[in-house]
């Protein structure tokens, strides 16, 4: 059920909703409520009362949510209202809470009643192990004190959140196994402090991370973060810089080798979207660093995929290889456990016009398929590419359109045979036509 309280709609709704919690009984709930819009005559104001009628229906019903959103980024309602009732609901059915604040409103704004509400809440929700929030205020960080959370989620769209808050959600969220962030310039510069003392955020049970980077200021508001993650369990990362951002990420690279340095962690799965600063010597450096990766998912630009990359990622058995290993029970090909590849070409504004020898691609990828037998050397060190999915979203002119054509065609000839034997390939290009994908 999605209900949004716009004026004057929500007086349609509430004849509805009625029948509708009538009718489900004791039926798990799964509620998206968005608070939009200004009351037009004050706090007695006949709509705003309805509405909030409407909402304690809902509220009364909390024991059957499962599943809530609840965005009041858009409200902009009296200041004296407190949006949630003295008494918090008991949600033991509730497995998922997303959240969207405004705190740049000067009108509501999570205060204390609703942070104990919330933090009531949360601990009395049993079941509840996925919590997203958007656009935080900072102190509302203390409505989660005691918490069975695995799941979090943390966005915002132009600034991150700083060090000393990092610090606590490591503290407040024991039982993290998946964790997406923002980080970058904070929003309330006055609450970062730099501290003598480097900061330890470990944690043993964190599986997943992804870090969106929202800003160029790496020095004071990335950088120490990155640096003082210790993950040993961490088996999933993804890096995440804003599409469109003069970001310069040879500048996060110290911090992201002491990351990997400190956590030594098995790392399967890896995806990174650079944006247009990401060079392939600086990929190249990231990629060394996950000998155990089974699956990668690289978006850039263009220039990346030039031969001296690709000769990296192909696989050519034997003393003739560039990564050949005297030991032959010793592999150094790069990423030699490789199963699953997806490749996103961005060819964005503002970016040297380069089109990739498409030779050199099909030819790193058919490597990784067929790997030739070297009597000499252990290839059971080396596993096979069993997925491949390319993306192009987006062209400039028609002669990178041409070319995608092209590839797409010759991509599909050279792997059809291969279909037999289980591999499988999906080419997505422009924003609006089909993928085009071939299986066994």
């Amino acid at each position: 059920m999605t209900v949004s309280f716009t004026y004057p709609r929500v007086f349609r709704a509430k004849p509805l909703i009625e029948l509708y919690l009538f009718r489900s009984k004791s039926a798990p709930l799964s509620l998206r409520l968005a608070l939009f819009g200004t009351p037009s005559g004050g706090p007695e104001d006949t709509e705003h009362l309805y509405a909030m009628s409407v909402l304690g229906l809902l509220l009364s019903a909390a024991e059957h949510w499962e599943h809530v959103d609840l965005d009041t980024s858009h409200y902009l309602g009296f200041v004296d209202f407190n949006l949630f009732p003295d008494v918090s609901p008991n949600c033991s059915l509730l497995k998922s809470l997303n959240l969207t604040l405004n705190p740049d409103s000067d009108f509501y704004n999570f205060r204390m009643v609703d942070q104990l509400w919330l933090g009531s809440l949360v601990e009395n929700a049993t079941s509840l192990r996925k919590l997203t929030l958007s656009d935080l205020d900072d102190d509302i960080r203390t409505s989660f004190k005691n918490n069975r959370i695995a799941s979090l989620q943390l966005y915002d769209d132009d600034y991150g959140f700083p060090l000393p808050f990092v610090e606590d959600v490591f503290r407040l969220f024991p039982h993290l196994q998946h964790l997406d962030i923002t980080l970058g310039k904070t929003r309330v510069v006055e609450m970062f402090t730099i501290s003598n003392q480097p900061s330890e955020l470990r944690s043993t049970t964190l599986k997943s991370l992804t870090v969106r980077i929202a800003s160029r200021v790496v020095r004071f508001f990335i950088s120490p973060i990155l640096s003082s993650l210790q993950l040993p369990s961490l088996a999933s990362l993804e890096l995440l810089i804003k599409r469109g951002l003069d970001f310069n990420i040879y500048s996060l690279m110290p911090s992201l080798e002491t990351m990997f340095r400190q956590s030594s962690p098995s790392l399967q799965s890896f995806k990174i979207d650079g944006g247009r600063s990401l060079t392939s010597f600086q990929l190249l450096d990231i990629l060394s660093w996950m000998p155990l990766l089974t699956d990668l998912s690289i978006h850039m630009i263009p220039t990346i995929l030039h031969e001296g990359f690709l000769a990296q990622l192909t696989y050519i058995p034997g003393s003739n290889s560039p990564t050949y290993a005297s030991d032959k029970f010793a592999s150094f090909v790069l990423l030699p456990h490789l199963k699953s590849l997806e490749i996103g070409i961005n060819f964005e504004k503002n970016v040297e016009e380069f089109l990739p020898d498409m030779d050199s691609i099909i030819a790193m990828i058919e490597s990784r398929i067929a790997l030739l037998i070297d009597e000499s050397h252990d290839d059971n060190l080396v596993d096979k590419l069993s997925h491949l999915t390319v993306l192009i979203s987006y062209f400039r002119d028609s002669s990178e359109h041409a070319w995608a054509e092209e590839f797409r065609a010759v991509l599909k000839k050279h792997l059809q045979k291969h279909m037999s034997q289980g591999f499988t390939c999906t080419v997505t290009l422009g924003e609006a036509s089909s993928s085009c994908s071939w299986s066994a």
